[in-house]
C-alpha cells in the first residue's frame, strides 16, 4: 500500500485539462467532477497525466518555482489527494432538488401546471419522482379547467425511467434528479421528437432583455434568485432561476421553467415587493437551505422554448455597506462564476471549450451593491 498519493492514481478518474489563459479546468469523465487549476496546479496535472511520477514533477520544477524540492513533493502529493477526493465524489445532484423530509403527506400520482400558457398535465406513477418535480413546480399549479394543452408522463425500464411529452421522449437514469431534468427536457421540445435540444445546463438564472437572454451567474448566496425575481417584477420575462440550459453552437438560451427558488436570507429583500413570497411554504433543499418558491409573474412563453440568444453575462454581488457599481469582469472570472464550487456544469471537455468561446465574446458585467434598486437606473439601460 502506497503511504501517499502519487500521479498514477490520477489515471483512474479520465481527467482532461481545458486551458483558461495560463490556467485551466479539469474534467473528471468518471464523476463529471469540474475542478479550476491555478497556473502552477495546471503545470503539475499536465505533467502528471504525461505519466510523470510526483517526485520527477517535484525535483523538475523546485527551481523553477523557487520553491525546496521537499516542500513542492508535499504540496504535489495534497493536490493530487485532493482531486482524488473531489473526483471520487460523484454526487453532483440539483442544488434546488428538495431535501426527502420534503415528501408531501399524500401521494402524489399527478398534478397540473400552468407552464408556457399551455396546462400541462404530469403523471407521475411514483410519488417518490413528485416529491422531487412537484415543489418546484408547485406555484404553477392549476386545477381551474380539466382539458389540458399538454400530458407528460413517466415510465420505469429497468434501470431508466422514459419521459414524454407529445412528439418529445427521452431516457433518464430512474433518480428524482433526472427525471426532473428529463421533464424539463419533454416540455421544451413538446412537439419535437427529439428533445435534445441542449447538452449544458449552466448554474445560472437568466432573463430577457431587449435584445435576447442575458444569463446570471455566480457562485450561491450572492444574489442570483433576488435579482432574476427584481427583474421579473419589471417586466422582464424569466428562462431560468438557478439553472438555464444553452445551445453552445447556436448561442441559445433555453427556459427551465421552475418556480423563483428565494434562500432564506434573501426574503425580506424580496418581501419588500414580492409580499406574496411569506406566504409560500418554507422548504429545505437537499444541501439543507430554506428556501421558498414563487411563480414568476412573467414565465417563460411558448414561444421561448425555441431558444432565445445569448446578450451577455451579469454577476451579481451583493455585499453590505458597498457603493454601487457595474464593473466589467475578464473571461476567467466569468468562468469561475459560471462552473462554481459545486462543479457540474458542463461536464463535458468540448462543451466547456465552446463555453470557454462564448463567454469571451459576451458583454460580462459583475453588479457591486448593497441594495439592487441601487444600480436598476444603469441595469434596465443595459438590458
Amino acid at each position: 500500500m502506497k503511504s501517499s498519493p502519487d500521479t498514477d492514481d490520477l489515471a483512474t478518474y479520465g481527467l482532461t485539462v481545458v486551458p483558461l489563459a495560463d490556467e485551466a479546468f479539469v474534467i473528471a469523465s468518471t464523476s463529471g467532477t469540474l475542478l479550476h487549476l491555478n497556473s502552477s496546479a495546471r503545470l503539475i496535472v499536465e505533467n502528471a497525466l504525461n505519466g510523470q511520477s510526483a517526485a520527477t514533477i517535484a525535483k523538475a520544477l523546485a527551481i523553477r518555482l523557487h520553491i525546496d524540492e521537499p516542500v513542492l513533493l508535499a504540496d504535489i502529493e495534497g493536490l493530487i489527494g485532493e482531486i482524488c477526493q473531489k473526483c471520487s465524489s460523484v454526487e453532483q445532484g440539483l442544488e434546488e432538488a428538495p431535501h426527502s423530509e420534503n415528501v408531501p403527506d399524500r401521494p402524489i400520482e399527478q398534478d397540473s401546471y400552468r407552464l408556457f400558457g399551455k396546462l400541462v398535465h404530469v403523471n407521475y406513477r411514483d410519488p417518490e419522482i413528485a416529491a422531487v418535480c412537484d415543489p418546484m413546480l408547485a406555484p404553477f399549479r392549476d386545477h381551474r379547467q380539466q382539458q389540458y394543452d399538454l400530458v407528460a408522463s413517466f415510465e420505469a425500464i429497468g434501470d431508466t425511467y422514459k419521459v414524454s411529452c407529445g412528439a418529445a421522449e427521452v431516457l433518464v437514469d430512474r433518480t428524482g434528479r433526472a427525471a426532473f431534468s428529463g421533464l424539463m427536457r419533454v416540455l421544451v421540445a413538446h412537439d419535437q421528437a427529439d428533445p435534445g435540444l441542449f447538452r449544458v445546463l449552466l448554474h445560472a438564472g437568466s432573463v430577457l432583455g431587449s435584445a435576447g437572454a442575458w444569463l446570471i451567474g455566480g457562485n450561491s448566496g450572492h444574489g442570483k434568485s433576488t435579482l432574476v425575481t427584481k427583474l421579473d417584477s419589471l417586466g422582464h420575462t424569466v428562462l431560468g432561476d438557478d439553472l438555464v440550459p444553452v445551445d453552445l453552437d447556436r448561442r441559445l438560451v433555453f427556459p427551465y421553467p421552475t418556480a423563483l427558488s428565494i434562500k432564506h436570507h434573501g426574503w425580506e429583500t424580496v418581501s419588500a415587493f414580492r409580499p406574496d413570497l411569506m406566504e409560500a411554504e418554507p422548504r429545505i433543499t437537499s444541501i439543507g437551505k430554506h428556501v421558498r418558491h414563487l411563480a414568476p409573474k412573467n414565465p417563460a412563453r411558448d414561444e421561448d422554448r425555441f431558444g432565445q440568444p445569448i446578450c451577455g453575462l451579469l454577476l451579481p454581488n451583493r455585499t453590505a455597506g458597498a457603493a454601487p457599481q457595474i464593473l466589467q469582469v475578464t473571461t476567467k472570472e466569468a468562468m469561475l462564476a459560471l462552473c462554481d464550487k459545486y462543479g457540474r456544469f458542463p461536464i463535458d471537455p468540448d462543451d466547456l471549450k465552446a463555453l470557454i468561446s462564448v463567454v469571451s465574446e459576451m458583454p460580462r458585467y459583475q453588479l457591486v451593491y448593497d441594495d439592487v434598486n441601487d444600480v436598476l437606473p444603469e441595469l434596465t439601460t443595459l438590458l
